[in-house]
């Protein structure tokens, strides 16, 4: 019978994806950046530990998002710690086992880093704030401006952004697909649970609420956009989900 640990750490970022869009992997995914972590009450460790709970349903992934915050302490139960030498990388983790209280962990003081800019012959300068942040750069887009977002580690940044090039150069193909699956995935949503007395909606009229901010590409051509939703899901947010292969291949409401 394997022992768990105990890992207890300080959220500094929290993000949910598709794990089989993006890794393969059953079910929906919530990840959690710490830092600072310790195992078993031992001695803390300062490097960027990613946490991962896995084969979720998605609106449990989600649910993490909006129940923990930014600069709060949970605990989780793990069956192996990470090398104590290495980076620490990423682990997943058994179970979720809640907030923690832990003042030294809350009180810690992350060294600073600084990540050079990504320069792009076509978009410009793209910019990095934190560890966990994709490098960003504001593009226009079907005649607005949006955040274009590279996702990966510096080395992985040409392909991420050739695949990005691919989808701005289809803008406006890529817009109806993206649109069309939001429709097609959340407009019965709306009509028979979020519009209540509302005037009704034709297709043109409903997709007219809602507005691209921004979009997120990885290397392997995958991407995440999220619209606005002009009230239609009182001032949630809504992502799309899909890849440059096989188009936009879900919608939901998230935040």
């Amino acid at each position: 019978m394997v022992k768990l640990r105990a890992l207890t750490g300080r959220v500094d970022a929290l993000a949910a994806a598709d794990g089989q869009l993006f890794f393969k992997r059953p079910g929906w995914e919530t990840t959690f950046i710490l830092q600072p972590w310790r195992i078993d009450g031992g001695p803390i460790d300062s490097r960027k530990l990613r946490v991962i709970l896995g084969n979720l349903e998605r609106e449990t992934a989600s649910s993490f998002l909006g129940g923990n915050v930014t600069g709060s302490v949970v605990a989780f139960w793990i069956e192996q710690a990470p090398d104590p030498e290495g980076p620490a990388a990423e682990l997943f983790a058994t179970a979720y086992n809640g907030p923690a209280f832990d003042p030294e962990l809350v009180e810690f003081t992350a060294p600073a880093q600084i990540y050079p800019p990504f320069e792009h012959p076509r978009f410009g300068t793209f910019n990095k704030s934190h560890d966990y942040a994709s490098y960003t750069a504001p593009i226009p887009w079907a005649g607005r401006t949006i955040s274009l977002e590279l996702d990966g580690q510096f080395a992985d940044l040409p392909e991420a952004s050739r695949h990005a090039e691919a989808m701005v150069d289809k803008e406006r193909l890529w817009q109806a697909d993206m649109a069309d699956r939001v429709h097609h995935d959340l407009f019965a949503l709306w009509n028979d649970v979020w519009r209540d007395d509302r005037a009704a909606l034709d297709k043109d009229a409903w997709l007219g609420r809602i507005n691209l901010t921004s979009v997120t590409v990885d290397p392997a051509g995958r991407f995440i956009a999220y619209f606005t939703d002009g009230g239609l899901f009182r001032d949630h947010t809504i992502e799309v989900t899909g890849s440059i292969t096989d188009g936009s291949t879900e919608a939901g409401i998230v935040g």
